[in-house]
């Protein structure tokens, strides 16, 4: 397969944010979480976001 290398620097922040959540939503569905799970999955990922926006 071939890999393909992009920066995200030249997308513009609506993109940005519309990629994010699209992989964020394709990521759950792959993983098939129960409750417990998404809660965890859903915690960590409120981690990462604070320390992005911070």
């Amino acid at each position: 397969m071939r890999r393909l290398a992009r920066s995200a620097a030249g997308l513009d922040s609506e993109t940005r944010v519309s990629t994010q959540f699209l992989l964020l939503g394709a990521l759950v569905a792959d993983e098939q979480f129960d409750d417990s799970g998404l809660d965890g999955f859903m915690a960590e990922a409120r981690v990462i976001a604070d320390k992005w926006t911070s």
